[in-house]
């Protein structure tokens, strides 16, 4: 597939502290991700650099559904959306600039 964004998140090594309410506590340091992002060529082809590190991948591309995996495939595949999950995937501000505020443009216009 051609233009399908491929994101390598390389898992870092260790658990971090999240103890406070889910955030980092103060003084502590923890290790993040180092995500990579490309895009398949023209050939449907993307590569990664080698690494000996856990990682994992994500597919994305426009009217498809989100793949997941933790090898390179050889190819591809991914699902196409129904017609329902593609209308769900849209930016909240296609949402919004559907709705009609019962005809109120200044309404519309501030919110």
């Amino acid at each position: 597939m051609v233009r399908v964004m491929v994101t390598q998140t390389v898992m870092p090594n260790s658990i971090n502290d999240i103890s406070d309410g889910g955030y980092t506590p103060a003084g502590v340091t923890n290790d993040s991700a180092i995500i990579i992002t490309r895009f398949t060529n023209i050939a449907g082809q993307v590569n990664f650099d080698a690494t000996d590190a856990k990682v994992k991948y994500r597919a994305h591309t426009q009217g498809y559904v989100d793949t997941y995996f933790t090898t390179m495939p050889a190819r591809l595949s991914m699902k196409k959306m129904t017609k329902q999950q593609y209308i769900a995937s849209f930016p909240s501000n296609v949402w919004l600039s559907q709705m009609k505020f019962e005809g109120d443009q200044e309404l519309k216009k501030i919110f």
